[in-house]
């Protein structure tokens, strides 16, 4: 290891998840043999790239920091201090062992309220999951509390590559290459909105909402 800054448990409690900070890459322990294992990104590669279709595992991290579980998903999430971004890797069901994009906008740390990669983040840190899925960020250098919401939307895949213009957006959602990880997370939007911290925490009622289809 190099630097490990977060851990957390699987449902089993049989597996520990290690965030290998300096080494840029997610490690399991095997608690009963103490075997380490890396289940995502590269020892000692930095990078942005999450998963193109069922078999890729090229992926690459950028000091990922923090770590939490969502139990019901069966979803590790990951938050990255030098992507400024929010990944999930999905730890069972078909898609077990892919890195899926989440929030904010990968290298572009800044503060904004808004959904999926309109969101921003400075240096995302500490999370923690509640259960009805909401998921808690500490963003560290905007000296705030942020709250990522799940939310359905009547977003399809082919009908989203259609309307994203930028480059960068078009590669972010798979358009450019095959339509699987959009047909999987074009249907969700997460919304992403101060809790408390800087400035005055947003209402529910004005938070953002699903992007229009």
């Amino acid at each position: 290891f190099h630097g490990p800054a977060d851990v957390v448990l699987n449902t089993a409690q049989d597996i520990l998840y290690v965030a290998d900070y300096d080494n840029h890459a997610i490690r399991a322990i095997t608690l009963a043999t103490g075997a380490v294992t890396t289940i995502a990104g590269h020892l000692n590669v930095s990078g942005y790239r999450n998963s193109d279709n069922v078999t890729d595992t090229n992926t690459y991290f950028n000091h990922p920091t923090g770590l939490a579980i969502d139990h019901t998903r069966s979803s590790l999430y990951v938050s990255e201090f030098d992507n400024h971004v929010l990944r999930e890797i999905k730890l069972g069901g078909p898609e077990a062992g892919q890195v899926f994009y989440h929030a904010g906008g990968p290298g572009q740390k800044a503060y904004r309220d808004q959904v999926n990669d309109l969101a921003r983040f400075n240096r995302p840190r500490g999370m923690a999951v509640a259960s009805n899925g909401d998921l808690f960020v500490a963003d560290f250098d905007n000296h705030a509390v942020r709250i990522v919401t799940d939310r359905p939307c009547p977003l399809k895949s082919k009908a989203l590559c259609g309307v994203l213009s930028s480059e960068a957006s078009r590669t972010l959602y798979g358009c450019n290459g095959t339509d699987w990880q959009v047909m999987k997370e074009a249907e969700k939007t997460y919304a992403a909105s101060r809790l408390t911290g800087w400035g005055t925490p947003a209402k529910r009622s004005d938070r953002p909402e699903c992007q229009a289809s």
